[in-house]
């Protein structure tokens, strides 16, 4: 119960970025593993998400979607409405997922982490002989290539802090 309240004082007042963004990850783990609730959780992943979004921190926003995708499988599954996403196939909400992702890791650079994703999109659609879906991403593959010889970027760096002791409020 904490946790929300947490959550919901940090997101009525005005509060820093970093503090939503740490009481968001703070309530999505806890949806997670203690309580198992999978819906809850997937709702923060994507709370999580828009609030990098709003950052525009796109290749955080991508990590952070990548947790709902890898929850995927490239099944025939019907998945009901949730969300923003409409009734679909497991295996189409992975894809619209998948290309989600992709453009948010190009538009913040990190043009090697989307390169594997376009790999595993390419090996689904060679399955289906989808091949005017293969040659998009295989082109899309071949540009992120092009992107990492030829522009100047930062090196992305990654890091995660923890704090521990009975000092310290739920949302750090």
């Amino acid at each position: 119960m904490e946790r929300l309240l947490d959550y919901r004082d940090c997101m009525k007042g005005e509060e820093t970025e970093n503090k939503k963004v740490g009481c968001t990850v703070n309530l999505m783990n806890f949806y997670k593993s203690e309580i198992n609730k999978e819906e809850m959780y997937i709702r923060y992943i994507h709370k999580l998400g828009d609030l990098h979004l709003q950052a525009e921190s796109y290749t955080e926003a991508a990590f952070t979607l990548i947790l709902y995708w890898e929850m995927l499988q490239w099944e025939e599954r019907s998945l009901r409405e949730f969300l923003h996403y409409p009734a679909q196939t497991e295996w189409q909400r992975k894809e619209s997922l998948s290309r989600k992702i992709i453009h948010y890791f190009n538009k913040g650079k990190c043009w090697e982490y989307a390169i594997p994703l376009c790999r595993e999109l390419a090996a689904q659609y060679e399955k289906l002989y989808d091949f005017q879906s293969l040659s998009w991403i295989l082109k899309m593959e071949a540009s992120y290539y092009d992107h990492i010889m030829d522009q100047q970027r930062l090196e992305p760096e990654f890091f995660r802090v923890g704090f521990y002791g009975k000092k310290f409020p739920f949302f750090l």
